[in-house]
């Protein structure tokens, strides 16, 4: 039974304008029909940075409390107030998982960590000297110790914002979905466009002879082995999150104390 001050999941079946799941608070009811409004502060899968007692961890927001949400880092989920998260990137909480950083690194510091990652991962137009990479070692070089450095193959989780489902993929596709939509690479190669179908969380599944059995990006570009990279931004604005109008940059709720 739904009651006055309840949080609920909504679909886009469920409310005309609705683009993905998201959670709303019930604010008034009568025999038919139910009052809601948005949960405060608070997107409903929403990557960020969070600030919690052992340190500041990347994470996701898996579900929302009476007092702020839970967010999920690593192989834990931890109560945050909506304060003490910065948004970010989906694929800077990805490759930043299992990490955490100390305490006395402020939110404007988390945020240099984040341009730091993203300039290695996919290149600078104003700077030649910044190349990109699909290899997470260079990615994370001066980020994450040497030890620390993940495989290609560790498998990650990560609900779909546009399905609210739980999908489990290997971090070499998020990075390699990035570097094609994003990253200012010259030349890709035709077999990476070719693997990274529609969304960075979700691999295309492959048919009885490896090929991807689901349409991608590279089906309408150029049949040539190497072509320029013009991918379109993912939805997570990667490419603009490096150049200031960045949701990596945002405070979700106020400045976290430095």
């Amino acid at each position: 039974m739904v009651s006055s001050g309840d949080y609920v999941l909504l679909f886009p079946e469920d409310a005309p304008g609705l683009e993905q799941p998201v959670y709303e608070r019930v604010t008034s009811l009568t025999a038919a029909t139910v009052k809601i409004t948005g949960a405060p502060n608070h997107d409903e899968q929403l990557p960020v940075a969070a600030h919690l007692l052992r340190g500041w961890v990347q994470d996701q927001v898996v579900d929302v409390t009476p007092t702020g949400v839970q967010v999920r880092h690593g192989d834990e989920i931890s109560d945050c107030t909506t304060k003490h998260l910065i948004k970010t990137d989906p694929i800077i909480s990805l490759l930043l998982w299992d990490a955490v950083t100390p305490h006395g690194h402020g939110a404007s510091k988390i945020r240099q960590t984040h341009v730091q990652l993203l300039d290695e991962f996919l290149g600078h137009i104003a700077n030649l000297q910044l190349k990109p990479s699909r290899d997470m070692a260079v990615i994370l070089a001066g980020i994450v110790p040497d030890e620390k450095i993940l495989s290609p193959d560790t498998v990650r989780p990560w609900v779909d914002m546009s399905t609210g489902m739980e999908r489990h993929f290997p971090l070499q596709h998020a990075v390699d979905f990035v570097y094609v939509s994003d990253s200012h690479a010259r030349r890709i190669s035709k077999s990476i466009r070719d693997s990274i179908g529609a969304s960075f969380c979700s691999p295309p599944t492959r048919g009885p002879h490896g090929q991807a059995s689901t349409p991608t990006r590279a089906e309408a570009a150029s049949q040539d082995s190497f072509y320029d990279a013009e991918g379109a931004s993912i939805a997570s604005n990667t490419a603009e999150d490096r150049h200031g109008s960045s949701r990596s940059a945002e405070p979700l709720a106020g400045e976290p104390e430095r």
